[in-house]
């Protein structure tokens, strides 16, 4: 019976995030190109209107169709759209993709980009998109072959310099005290569940099974969405530690005086001191920041 109850929850988890996509797209087109199919800086003006190369266009439809498809992550598929509307169709407008030269490439991509992260990402993209249109023909060359991703080292990557357990309590304790038990009951459970941001906003009351301390690990929030599955798309138990424990059953106690004022309406486990759910990562990483920055 779980396992049939879980299946049907997980039916109706992609049906609506099929209809978010979808409405989500809508609403990216209108941003960048407005209703009547031309950006906002090109509305009024006398020059043309500057369109994105038809492959391009094709590609984004392409991505859509793999979104829908769970397939590609909806997050993934999002990058894709705004670093060709943000970077490479301002710069090259509607011109099609044989009369870009591989230098004009390589010097929008030099100019965006001020990371060794953040110039893979922009030439990744632009790859694939011009990979998909010259597929149509493949004896003509393609001058994004050219560009090449940058090797990231060791050196590249920050070196992690974990709290120590004075450093931890005391960060809790002003997080508390900065913020109320809710916060402080998120950024505890940070400390101590192996979970990742995404997946601890996804938690709910359902998924903890106190008796045996565990908890099942098998969605995720992510840009204010959630997901039926975590970011590997692998589903794991988790298993509590004391610590933890200690930090759910607080989640629990609080949780259970807020309904009697009529604030919680859902089954998120970690939620604002008003009551609602905690929906974008920003939200406490933002407090976090504060409560550090204050130390």
């Amino acid at each position: 019976m779980r396992r049939y109850a879980r299946a049907q929850d997980r039916m109706a988890a992609t049906t609506a995030a099929e209809r978010g996509w979808q409405q989500h797209v809508e609403r990216r087109k209108e941003q960048q190109h407005g209703p009547s199919g031309r950006s906002e800086g090109q509305r009024g003006s006398a020059g043309p209107a500057v369109q994105a190369p038809p492959h391009g266009d094709e590609f984004l439809q392409h991505v859509d169709s793999r979104v829908v498809k769970h397939d590609l992550a909806f997050a993934t598929g999002d990058s894709y759209r705004e670093t060709l509307a943000k970077v490479w169709r301002p710069k090259l407008g509607a011109r099609l993709f044989a009369a870009v030269r591989y230098s004009e490439l390589r010097k929008i991509a030099d100019a965006h980009a001020k990371s060794k992260k953040t110039y893979n990402n922009v030439v990744s993209v632009w790859r694939r998109a011009v990979d998909y249109g010259y597929r149509a023909t493949p004896e003509k060359h393609n001058p994004a072959t050219g560009l090449k991703c940058l090797r990231i080292t060791k050196k590249d990557r920050p070196v992690i310099a974990p709290f120590s357990s004075q450093e931890a309590a005391a960060l809790l304790a002003a997080s508390h005290r900065d913020w109320g038990e809710a916060q402080g009951n998120y950024d505890a459970c940070r400390f101590c569940s192996g979970l990742r941001p995404s997946e601890q906003l996804a938690r709910l009351v359902s998924d903890r099974d106190i008796v045996h301390t565990k908890i099942s690990i098998s969605k995720a929030r992510v840009m204010a969405r959630d997901k039926d599955r975590t970011k590997t798309s692998t589903d794991r138990p988790g298993g509590l530690c004391p610590r933890a424990l200690q930090v759910l059953q607080r989640c629990l106690a609080l949780r259970a005086r807020l309904p009697l004022a009529g604030k919680i309406q859902r089954d998120d486990l970690f939620f604002r001191e008003t009551g609602e759910p905690i929906r974008d990562l920003q939200y406490p990483w933002v407090r976090w920041r504060s409560t550090r920055r204050k130390m």
